[in-house]
């Protein structure tokens, strides 16, 4: 968030007693401040806080590195960290993924201030609910931990000073933390639930740390054990799937609704605007299109464009659903389609970083956008629907031997996306609908390394860069615009991202991930 300060410059004497200016307010010591439930509901904040502003870093770096966008942008070099990341031509120095790793830790610190300061202490009910969310919130940090970094060192306590230089943990310790803080959180019973499906609840509610508890543990393997925290959610009848258009599940008209168990609220308030990269990087890049829309449309061409869609996804989509699938026609355009809107590659432009599909689900509208200031858009970010849920208690129940409950979960998905039932079902089942029903959420690259297909699937992500231009009556065609020789996944190495190097530098006891 952009805060603007106005800086007054004022002249004056240098007389002491005209600088023995009495002292205004107190802020007092860290030990002074954690006391009341207004201070807990503050520290809490800060973990909220963190949450939204890793949004765009956590879930952007789980798309570039997958098999589903290509970076893209105005041209090579656009974004430099963020086109490695999409070649796999990154190294521990990236700065995106310095980034998310502080980040993450930022929040583990926030939350564990949380716990330390208020467990035990003249509880209260808003004290006992802040404790709980924070719980919810490292499990959360150490989730993605360990689903990006693997051997980053658990933290569960605040640290003291000589206990900073911690050694690195095993992906299987960082996810049981995980697990038994989100079991925590559950356990307290002073999380927030909704009332109704409809309701609009901005808190951590017990249902999302029983999906995030249910993620975890089928990302660690322990099927069995992932069935009860995601059923108890599927059976609490809280959170349905959004039956309006799919078009639009990650816009502000759906903001709170059923289908969605974690969300980043963004207000649309001229004084709290949030600086919002992630909407623009999604959006059309308008020095590359002949802008033609009709009077009243609601899209918006203040964007970036990146993340655009792969003809392996596009392919996908068309061999599970049709040409004319549903889901596919509502979450990517052809040219031909975008035509339709009146939006047209402009003459001699080659769009980087494509091959002639468009992102229509995450695409800018301008009914999101402040008037003149397409930076702050106020859609919400989405961290977890329940369509996930409904998918990994899929998975669970199949690789537990539940074929009928794993075809009912699977099933409830297809028939929102207008597809058949399915009678009988297998884990590329699980894969195709998890694939076409969350591209570009953040969670296929995750996906790929722990099914062990990511050496197969993106070892050429990223040697070769297409570029689209745009042709009459929607015949464009894609172009070889340059080769990366170093590209590509690389098995025993890009299963984790690497440990930043200046973390490295810092901690004799760390250890960077292999060939890094």
């Amino acid at each position: 968030m952009f805060v603007m300060a106005l800086t007054v410059l004022m002249g004056f004497s240098a007389c002491s007693d005209e600088l023995d200016i009495q002292k205004l307010g107190n802020l007092g010591s860290e030990d002074d401040f954690y006391k009341t439930d207004g201070d807990a509901e503050a520290a809490i904040t800060n973990c909220y806080t963190d949450l939204t502003g890793m949004y765009d870093i956590v879930k952007g770096t789980d798309d570039l590195l997958s098999d589903d966008v290509w970076c893209g942008g105005g041209n090579r070099n656009d974004n430099a960290e963020r086109e490695n990341l999409g070649s796999y031509t990154f190294g521990s120095t990236n700065g995106n993924i310095q980034t998310m790793y502080e980040s993450l830790y930022t929040l583990i610190y926030h939350a564990n201030l949380v716990i330390e300061k208020f467990t035990g202490a003249d509880d209260t009910p808003v004290k006992k609910r802040d404790i709980a969310e924070a719980y919810f919130f490292r499990g959360f940090a150490h989730f993605y931990l360990g689903a990006y970094f693997g051997t980053a060192p658990v933290v569960d306590a605040k640290l003291k000073p000589g206990e900073y230089a911690k050694e690195n943990s095993t992906r299987e310790q960082i996810y049981a933390q995980a697990a038994s803080d989100f079991q925590q959180a559950v356990n307290s019973g002073n999380l927030s639930e909704k009332s109704t499906p409809t309701q609009h609840l901005v808190r951590i509610t017990k249902q999302a740390a029983q999906a995030y508890l249910g993620k975890t543990l089928v990302f660690a393997g322990k099927y069995q054990e992932a069935i009860a925290p995601l059923n108890e959610v599927i059976n609490s009848g809280k959170y349905a799937l959004n039956t309006g258009a799919y078009e639009n599940l990650l816009h502000e008209v759906n903001d709170y609704d059923a289908e969605r168990l974690l969300e980043s609220n963004i207000v649309r308030d001229l004084d709290n605007l949030y600086f919002n990269l992630y909407a623009l990087y999604h959006g059309f890049r308008s020095d590359y299109y002949d802008w033609k829309v009709p009077a009243g449309s609601d899209q918006n061409n203040a964007g970036y464009g990146f993340y655009n869609p792969t003809k392996n996804l596009y392919d996908a989509f068309v061999a599970e659903e049709g040409a004319n699938g549903y889901r596919l026609n509502q979450t990517i355009k052809t040219e031909k389609q975008i035509n339709a809107e009146g939006i047209y590659i402009a003459n001699g432009k080659v769009l980087h970083g494509h091959e002639g599909y468009w992102n229509w689900k995450q695409r800018l509208l301008q009914s999101e956008v402040f008037t003149g200031m397409a930076f702050f858009t106020s859609s919400n970010f989405v961290w977890m629907r329940y369509a996930e849920v409904l998918l990994l208690a899929a998975e669970a129940n199949l690789q537990s031997n539940n074929t009928a409950e794993a075809l009912k979960y699977i099933n409830m998905v297809r028939s929102r996306a207008q597809l058949p039932a399915l009678t009988s079902i297998t884990m590329d089942d699980v894969k195709t609908e998890k694939r076409l029903e969350l591209w570009g959420e953040g969670t296929r690259w995750m996906d790929l390394v722990r099914w062990g297909d990511a050496a197969q699937k993106l070892a050429d992500k990223g040697k070769q860069m297409p570029g689209f231009k745009g042709g009459a009556a929607g015949q464009g065609q894609i172009v070889h615009e340059y080769d990366n020789v170093e590209g590509g996944f690389v098995a025993g190495k890009n299963e984790m991202l690497p440990i930043p190097d200046q973390e490295i530098k810092l901690n004799d006891n760390m250890k960077q991930n292999p060939k890094y």
